[in-house]
């Protein structure tokens, strides 16, 4: 908070710290980390398990990982066709997966 008031940003906080580890800050800090490096797997792992963003079962991200190598692989292949992401696309990555019943 202190930065804040140094850099005339007015702030407010419930408490003084652990800011760092909300998850709206961890999820926002992931996504940076992957604005500044898209190849990071683990970042763009936390963005998508995020209930902020679109949010990914365990199971989802492993069968992407396992399928195409990797969760930024995945996501390259899928959206390297121009696909806009709409209703259905998130299915679209998931082809050939078996359905739980």
């Amino acid at each position: 908070m202190e930065v804040f008031t140094e850099e005339g940003i007015p702030s407010y906080a419930e408490s003084a710290g652990g800011y760092y580890s909300q998850p709206e800050v961890e999820t926002l800090l992931s996504m940076l980390s992957v604005i500044d490096n898209p190849k990071q797997d683990i970042a763009l792992a936390a963005v998508l398990r995020s209930p902020y963003v679109l949010p990914f079962t365990d199971e989802e991200l492993s069968f992407l990982t396992i399928k195409y190598g990797s969760l930024v692989s995945a996501f390259c292949l899928f959206f390297g066709r121009k696909e806009k992401f709409f209703h259905g696309s998130r299915e679209k990555l998931f082809l050939g997966r078996r359905r739980k019943r």
